[in-house]
């Protein structure tokens, strides 16, 4: 198999955590990103290059644009992108659920996962390669 080129969203924990691991073992160049700067440092410690790691909040257009800019100069666009960076909000009833909560909840979970193919996607087509896999509902 040949080595690929896999972009992770929610990278710093979890799931998109564990898939650096097996991704970057298998041989995989693993681009990353995550809103936690001190996780952000760890895996840059510990994957250096040609893998690409850096803080981000996919709810912000801005950071994930310069982002998916600064990852395709490095290491080129995704074979695979993951759009693993996802919330949970408290189980509850969506009533008591509040407005502040839920809508940082669509923000990373839906408008941060259309951010990233807003701006991956061309750089995809223009390469004529990529997928991608929305692994982010956090629904809860």
């Amino acid at each position: 198999m040949s080595s690929k080129i896999i972009w992770i969203t929610g990278a710093t924990s979890g799931l998109g955590r564990a898939l650096v691991d097996e991704f970057t073992a298998a041989g995989h160049t693993v681009v990353g990103c995550g809103r936690r700067g001190k996780l952000i440092e760890q895996l840059q410690r510990d994957f250096p290059a040609p893998h690409f790691f850096s803080k981000v909040d996919v709810a912000n257009d801005d950071e994930v644009a310069a982002f998916c800019d600064a990852a395709n100069s490095i290491t080129g666009p995704p074979d695979l992108l993951l759009n693993n960076a996802a919330i949970v909000n408290e189980p509850a009833p969506l009533w008591q659920v509040s407005a502040e909560e839920f809508d940082r909840l669509t923000a990373i979970n839906i408008n941060g996962t259309a951010n990233m193919i807003r701006h991956a996607v061309p750089m995809m087509i223009n390469h004529g390669r990529g997928m991608i896999v929305n692994l982010s509902s956090g629904w809860g």
